[in-house]
C-alpha cells in the first residue's frame, strides 16, 4: 500500500509541472504543427459545428481535421510555422 501512495505523489508531481525537488519544469518550445493547429484551431472547429448542424463536435475530429489539412500543405507552405518554431526554440536555449 505504501507504494501505491508514493506512486500517486509521484504522478501528481509530474501533472502539476514540477521536478520532484520541486522547481517548476521548462516547458519546450512548441513545434510548427502546434502553431498551426493553435492558429487554425478555431477555424477549423467552427466550420465543424456549421457541418454538424449545432451538435457537439468531439476534439478527436477537430485534431484530425487539424492534421489532415497539416499533412495537405506543401514544404514552402509549412515554412513560416516551423521558422518561428526554431525561432522559439533559440530564444529558450539563450
Amino acid at each position: 500500500p505504501v507504494a501505491k501512495i508514493e506512486a500517486s505523489v509521484d504522478k501528481k508531481a509530474k501533472a502539476t509541472g514540477f521536478k520532484k525537488d520541486g522547481t517548476p519544469r521548462k516547458k519546450r518550445a512548441p513545434c510548427g504543427y502546434m502553431l498551426f493547429s493553435n492558429e487554425k484551431r478555431s477555424e477549423v472547429r467552427e466550420g465543424l459545428l456549421n457541418e454538424a448542424d449545432g451538435e457537439k463536435v468531439p476534439p478527436g475530429a477537430v485534431v484530425k481535421k487539424l492534421a489532415e489539412m497539416w499533412n495537405g500543405l506543401g514544404d514552402e507552405e509549412k515554412e513560416p510555422y516551423n521558422t518561428r518554431a526554431k525561432e522559439m526554440v533559440d530564444e529558450d536555449e539563450e
